[in-house]
């Protein structure tokens, strides 16, 4: 029996994995050895995301590839009615994710999450005074809430411009039930707070969410980027 052909696609999400899964662990391993600052640091959860969408990315192509096979019921949908600003949109989005990654990272990392208290209004104000840790506690909330919106607004423009694209509407439905569950899944983390034994688990729950976010919004744009080139 001949072997299957490779795929260029399958290829280039496989080597993402493997290569930023291994910049994630020398990034590691430089961390341990040597003194690091917060904000490099910082950069650790971002390799490692990019390292999970691929993953995701690979799994999304290994589906479509047992449809495209007559394995199910779902069939390629037409290319031709896709506009590139979907994509356009759909990647600005995605630079403006990981800068909000990032911040929350380094709160993490240094361990300021303590500089908003209670949910949604930090210490009890609209906007506090952002001093010490509370700057970029704050910054880090307002950037979710400006996620939140963009996302949704980028799921009304799929479904008005796309004329129906069963896939990318439902990739952006998706990712706004990811979007909403990441914002309450903050006021949990902040809930839990001074429980060090529930926290654990908030802060893994938290985690877990992004990274399926923005893994959605990089099958959004992949896919969208994909049906707008070939008309």
């Amino acid at each position: 029996m001949d072997d299957p052909p490779r795929s260029r696609e399958a290829l280039i999400y496989a080597g993402s994995a493997l290569l930023f899964t291994i910049l994630q662990a020398a990034l590691g391993a430089m961390a341990v050895i040597w003194p690091t600052s917060d904000a490099v640091l910082a950069t650790h959860f971002g390799i490692s995301l990019i390292a999970f969408s691929s993953t995701w990315l690979l799994s999304a192509w290994a589906k479509r590839r047992v449809l495209d096979n007559g394995k199910g019921s779902i069939r390629r949908t037409s290319y031709s009615r896709i506009p590139a600003s979907i994509f356009g949109w759909t990647t600005a989005i995605l630079v403006y994710c990981m800068g909000v990654v990032y911040l929350g990272a380094y709160i993490r990392h240094t361990q300021s999450a303590g500089g908003c208290i209670g949910w949604p209004l930090c210490n009890g104000e609209l906007v506090p005074e952002l001093t010490n840790a509370t700057g970029p506690v704050f910054a880090h909330r307002l950037g979710a809430v400006i996620m939140l919106i963009a996302v949704v607004l980028l799921l009304v423009l799929v479904r008005n411009k796309t004329e129906g694209n069963k896939e990318l509407l439902s990739i952006a439905k998706l990712s706004v039930a990811l979007v909403v569950t990441q914002v309450l899944s903050g006021w949990l983390l902040t809930s839990t707070l001074h429980n060090e034994d529930v926290y654990v688990f908030t802060s893994l729950l938290h985690t877990i969410i992004i990274s399926a976010l923005f893994s959605s919004l990089c099958l959004l744009a992949v896919r969208a980027k994909q049906m707008s080139s070939r008309r």
